[in-house]
């Protein structure tokens, strides 16, 4: 994938650049789009990135993973969001 052929090689100088977070981010939402749930997540356990956890959050919720896309909305601050996806795990 090429996101990850670009974090690979970044400089240990380039790992906060805009660049590298942009490669970080499309990383995290492709993993999730292809069933990668695992390693997605993973990549989203040190996001602060607001925005990003409730994209994530969005692509779970339609892949069906109301407990994690839940997770990722709390995160995110959006608490509506959260119950509704919360909810519909039962």
């Amino acid at each position: 994938m090429q996101y990850q052929k670009a974090i690979q090689t970044l400089s240990s100088s380039d790992k906060e650049s805009l660049h590298a977070i942009e490669c970080h981010n499309g990383l995290a939402k492709v993993l999730l789009r292809l069933g990668e749930m695992t390693k997605g997540l993973k990549l989203l356990e040190s996001c602060q990135d607001t925005q990003l956890l409730f994209e994530c959050g969005m692509i779970l919720d339609q892949l069906k993973m109301y407990n994690e896309a839940g997770h990722l909305f709390e995160r995110a601050g959006n608490i509506n969001k959260a119950a509704m996806s919360y909810l519909k795990c039962k």
